[in-house]
């Protein structure tokens, strides 16, 4: 086994941290909280959700659902700044098991079907295949 500076981060990396943005953090939250935050939990990388359900980042496609109070900012890429800035692994995250009712109705192909042909969640927006 290498030793520990020479080894790549997935070997070396033993203690993340996760987070779990919502619609109002790029508003609301305060970066130099968590910071600290990772500092005194003492964890050498950090699992973002980025995108998905709602992306965190100024997204090309007109079907990507924005978290409402992003306005311009691209907050995934502050958050892993930040983390980086703190020597910590970034990990992105993406929880694609949602899409909204207009992503459905462009594309009720990628969406998980029952039985009977109707949406697997019965829901304004479907579950993705």
């Amino acid at each position: 086994m290498r030793n520990a500076s020479t080894a790549p981060w997935y070997q070396r990396i033993h203690r993340y941290g996760q987070t779990n943005l919502t619609e109002d953090d790029p508003e609301r939250n305060n970066i130099d909280f968590w910071r600290a935050q990772w500092k005194r939990t003492r964890v050498q990388g950090l699992i973002i959700n980025c995108g998905g359900i709602v992306a965190y980042y100024p997204s090309k496609y007109g079907l990507q659902y924005r978290a409402k109070t992003l306005g311009d900012r691209d907050y995934f890429k502050i958050w892993a700044d930040a983390a980086r800035e703190e020597g910590l692994v970034v990990i992105a995250r993406m929880d694609i098991n949602r899409v909204t009712e207009e992503f459905y109705k462009a594309h009720p192909d990628w969406i998980s079907i029952d039985r009977e042909g109707k949406p697997a969640v019965p829901t304004a927006s479907g579950a993705a295949c």
